[in-house]
């Protein structure tokens, strides 16, 4: 036998019955259907096109011929389980009256939809008369989808509508209050992409490339930071992106605390996530795009800028405690996220290097009367920058460099790898010498040293000294690094001794 696939048997001696052809029809169709589904990854969502654009026209919007599968989940011998969805040419959408008072978003989707396309008169053979009688018959059926648009509850902060089975989502559209007119880049484009099927590919490790954050010294309550080039994909195939120098203001995001925290210094991380579908569509339904047009922007509420696609950009307020993960190249995120209202359905809590990648951390530095980011730039897995004050050996600040409920040593950040740190030292006499040692917080378990040194011969005066780079890791979960003299003559009573962080390595972006 040639083939095991499911097929009509003809034999030439038989009287043919219409409904034989109509199954070899159907078989081929659902072989075509099979093929190209088992050649992408078997979900609902969009193959090409279906693409949503305003028009700036009215309340309209366009949708662009395309083609999507949704699987049913019911197949039958005759059919496939999933339903061919073609928009044979671009159809116009009108959305509904904007609300007086409150904007609101409203979705564009499209369902499958089965009609007659051609009708047409023929002899029709009545075997009880023996004779031919004209009748209209269907001779062609084919895919005319509907599509159809729901309006979400307009509001102050609105959000997205709830998702309903049965129909495949390809946009939001941010009506603002009163508007007669939905500006041009109002969508969200949200359809659920169709991707080559994993399976068919060789095994390959995730890639994630760039992140970095760039924090300028600005007194202002919402200081801007710039997020670098980065590119990469989740764990479910979703890529996403961001543009180099992307300016982007922290406040905007959700953060587990409002940001800025205004009772004391506080590190925040910085992540990219992954955008999730509300709740109740299909559970079929493939990993979708997120790309929102400008005007799209101010109605999100937060995580998004120009130049991001794929993901939110999400602030986290950390104690010293929540570390993203230095082994990954993804980072991950230790507590939950306050999401921006707009993404319903969004879950408050992150699979750690699954639906969060870690881009970087700054923080932000109250002093008692005003507020500003510490002046930091990122190239590659450096940063530098002008980190606090630096802390004195004999008797320590109580505002330390990256601060920490502890506030007795000098804290680096968690991710940080390579520590590079100045001491700044005055020598009472020439010839005087001094120990000095950089050890592990005992109260962590540890008391070795990392490193030791001693100035000899010195001249008197103050003595800056470069302390050794290398992979100075600081205890896992605190960042906290504890100096004390160690012997040798005592140095001059002023300055104090002290320390001052200069540049880091964060292991996170090391490792990209």
């Amino acid at each position: 036998m040639s083939s095991d696939i499911e097929r009509i048997i003809w034999n030439t001696r038989e009287r043919i019955a219409s409904n034989d052809f109509n199954d070899a029809t159907d078989l081929q169709n659902r072989a075509t259907i099979e093929a190209l589904a088992s050649t992408l990854d078997r979900k609902s969502g969009v193959v090409y096109g279906l693409q949503v654009t305003t028009t700036g026209i009215g309340l309209n919007a366009t949708v662009s011929p395309g083609l999507a599968l949704y699987d049913t989940s019911t197949p039958t011998p005759n059919d496939s389980a999933f339903q061919w969805i073609e928009l044979m040419g671009t159809e116009d959408v009108v959305l509904p009256p904007a609300d007086a008072v409150n904007p609101r978003w409203d979705v564009i989707e499209i369902q499958a939809n089965d009609v007659v396309e051609v009708s047409s008169l023929r002899d029709v053979f009545n075997p009880a008369l023996g004779t031919f009688t004209p009748q209209t018959l269907v001779k062609r059926r084919g895919s005319e989808p509907i599509l159809s648009v729901r309006s979400g509850i307009a509001s102050a902060t609105p959000q997205y509508p709830a998702g309903v089975d049965g129909v495949i989502p390809l946009a939001y559209v941010y009506v603002p209050a009163g508007v007669a007119v939905v500006p041009t880049g109002s969508e969200v484009l949200c359809r659920p992409i169709l991707r080559t099927n994993p399976d068919l590919l060789l095994p390959s490790e995730v890639k994630v490339t760039g992140g970095g954050i760039t924090a300028a010294a600005v007194p202002a309550v919402g200081g801007v930071i710039t997020i670098g080039a980065t590119k990469g994909q989740f764990d479910d195939g979703t890529p996403f992106e961001i543009a180099a120098e992307t300016s982007f203001v922290p406040n905007d995001a959700g953060s587990t605390t409002p940001y800025p925290n205004v009772v004391n210094d506080q590190l925040y991380h910085v992540y990219a996530t992954k955008v999730r579908y509300p709740a109740l569509y299909s559970p079929t339904l493939a990993p979708r795009e997120f790309v929102p047009g400008v005007e799209a922007l101010a109605g999100i509420g937060g995580g998004v800028a120009a130049g991001v696609q794929g993901c939110l950009i999400t602030v986290q307020e950390s104690n010293i405690n929540t570390v993203p993960n230095p082994n990954t190249a993804q980072g991950e995120p230790a507590a939950a996220f306050n999401i921006p209202s707009s993404q319903a359905g969004i879950p408050t809590t992150f699979i750690p290097a699954t639906d969060a990648v870690y881009l970087g951390s700054f923080l932000t530095d109250f002093d008692g009367a005003t507020s500003d980011l510490q002046l930091q730039a990122t190239r590659g897995a450096e940063v530098t920058g002008n980190f606090i004050a630096a802390i004195q050996l004999d008797q320590p600040s109580p505002q330390s460099i990256w601060t920490t409920a502890f506030g007795t040593g000098l804290v680096v950040p968690p991710t940080a790898l390579v520590v590079n740190m100045v001491l700044s030292i005055a020598v009472a006499n020439v010839g005087d010498f001094v120990g000095q040692s950089f050890a592990e917080d005992p109260s962590f378990g540890s008391d070795r040293n990392f490193l030791r040194f001693q100035l000899e011969g010195s001249p008197a005066g103050l003595v800056e000294v470069l302390l050794p780079t290398g992979p100075l890791r600081p205890e896992p979960g605190t960042g906290n690094f504890v100096f004390g003299l160690t012997g040798g003559s005592t140095p001059a009573p002023a300055p104090a001794p002290r320390v001052t962080l200069v540049s880091y390595q964060d292991s996170c972006l090391a490792l990209r």
